[in-house]
């Protein structure tokens, strides 16, 4: 049941728990950081993610994931 228009699935907790720490990480900058990402500050990303990235990345990664699924479906199949 979906209450207060939030889910209790542990799933999609751990999904929105993700996307905060990403979008936090890479896309907002900080003025302790001097107008850097923490990302960007730690030296793991040379620039600041726009939201468009952000999407866009998700995008690819779920058709990467749904693409290997269907071959190793569709390997199943073929199996003698």
């Amino acid at each position: 049941m979906l209450t207060l228009a939030y889910s209790k699935d542990l799933h999609m907790h751990t999904m929105a728990v993700a996307l905060h720490i990403g979008l936090y990480n890479l896309c907002r900058r900080h003025k302790s950081l001097e107008g850097h990402t923490p990302a960007q500050a730690a030296g793991v990303e040379l620039e600041r993610w726009s939201l468009e990235d952000v999407v866009d990345r998700t995008e690819r990664h779920m058709k990467a994931k749904e693409d290997a699924a269907f071959e190793a479906a569709f390997a199943e199949l073929e199996k003698p």
